[in-house]
């Protein structure tokens, strides 16, 4: 069965053992699961999600027009990015996530190397609703989706002032135990999740391809 985890991209790792949430390095990690198949929760700053409204075209023509929308968000050469492609919606949007290719080549090299056997790499950001805005309030990371703008994360006292000065509409806040709350100055419709919702959460959602 596919176990999910949570990965920072370096080396914190989360992962449930039944209820109880664990939190180690790679080489605890490969103890707890073994040789078992991994969706990984990808929460890196690297790996971000938008929704367009794009062609409709499919496979490799889709994944082009991704790139060539959000060309001038891009940190990189549009050619060394890796697009993953999600769910096209009525209004023609089209989810999709990006991460540059070296990076993604590095985060498979440093799986491998701790005997991880991810089968899929899911950015963080797609667990939130492609249609509205919203964060992911861990106790010591925030990951926010605005609409069909590039996601964000990071660590609260770097998001929250991003925040303040976006001014977004009202926040679909999602708190886990131990989460900040939203600023008083900030509007917000919080709701409680319990940890061990991240696994159902991540079903169906985006993952990065990869032979």
């Amino acid at each position: 069965m596919t176990r999910v985890v949570r990965w920072d991209g370096a080396d914190d790792w989360q992962w449930y053992d039944g209820a109880a949430l664990c939190r180690g390095d790679a080489a605890a990690l490969a103890t707890a699961v073994g040789d078992a198949p991994l969706n990984v929760l990808l929460a890196t700053p690297q790996a971000w999600v938008g929704a367009q409204v794009l062609p409709r075209v499919a496979g490799r023509r889709l994944r082009q027009a991704v790139a060539f929308a959000v060309e001038d968000q891009l940190a990189g050469d549009l050619e060394a990015q890796h697009v993953a492609v999600g769910r096209r919606h009525a209004d023609g949007r089209v989810e999709f996530a990006v991460i540059a290719g070296d990076a993604l080549q590095a985060a498979l090299a440093r799986l491998r190397a701790a005997g991880l056997r991810a089968v899929s790499l899911t950015p963080l950001a797609s667990l939130l609703p492609p249609d509205g805005a919203g964060v992911l309030a861990e106790p010591d990371w925030l990951t926010v989706r605005l609409a069909g703008e590039a996601s964000l994360c990071g660590p609260p006292q770097d998001i929250l002032p991003l925040l303040a000065a976006l001014n977004p509409p009202a926040l679909d806040w999602r708190q886990l135990p131990g989460g900040p709350p939203p600023p008083p100055d900030v509007p917000a419709q919080v709701t409680q999740v319990p940890a061990q919702a991240l696994p159902r959460l991540a079903a169906g959602k985006i993952a990065f391809e990869f032979a």
